[in-house]
């Protein structure tokens, strides 16, 4: 039995069935969630020979596909690509899978080299470091004044989560925390 997927129209559906032979074909419903249903496909089909028409069909990009034709390899008894630059499926989706990985390597380098530049040019990234003096503020007053932690947060302008932080801090931490700031 054959069955197809796509994340196109009817069209696309009426293809696999004439062209690829599919006795069924899932369609992807939800673009945001187009790696998760391909993925639930290749598992639930996975003893079927699987149909798509090409990469665009998947509704994935190379990085993706690659990732999940390495990851299931094993698992996939057949998948066939209907258009393709190759003669061999396995040999299409090796390909796919390289260039996957060296795109991988690409987008990796350029953030290093961005965030390398950004820091040459005097930019910080992560979050903000406080000062001691709006962490004793925090601690005062949320135990000392009793005030609410969002109330504190907007008075500190920090985030809610900042606050809980540092106002659920055992005495024993914050004394460590404050004697690391020089005055």
């Amino acid at each position: 039995m054959k069955i197809g997927y796509t994340v196109g129209g009817l069209d696309e559906v009426e293809h696999l069935k004439t062209h690829g032979n599919c006795d069924i074909v899932i369609r992807g419903k939800n673009y945001k969630e187009y790696r998760e249903e391909f993925e639930q496909f290749l598992i639930d089909y996975s003893m079927y020979e699987l149909v798509v028409r090409n990469v665009e069909n998947t509704g994935l990009m190379i990085l993706q596909l690659g990732a999940i034709l390495e990851e299931f390899c094993e698992q996939i008894n057949m998948l066939t690509f209907l258009e393709k630059e190759t003669d061999s499926n396995e040999d299409y989706m090796n390909i796919i899978v390289k260039m996957s990985s060296r795109d991988k390597n690409v987008m990796r380098r350029r953030t290093k080299l961005g965030l390398e530049n950004a820091r040459k040019n005097g930019k910080r990234s992560g979050r903000p470091s406080l000062g001691k003096q709006t962490i004793l503020k925090i601690r005062y007053l949320a135990q000392q004044e009793l005030r609410g932690l969002r109330e504190v947060a907007f008075l500190c302008d920090v985030s809610l989560g900042t606050v809980h932080k540092y106002a659920t801090m055992s005495d024993e931490t914050f004394k460590l925390l404050t004697n690391t700031f020089s005055d």
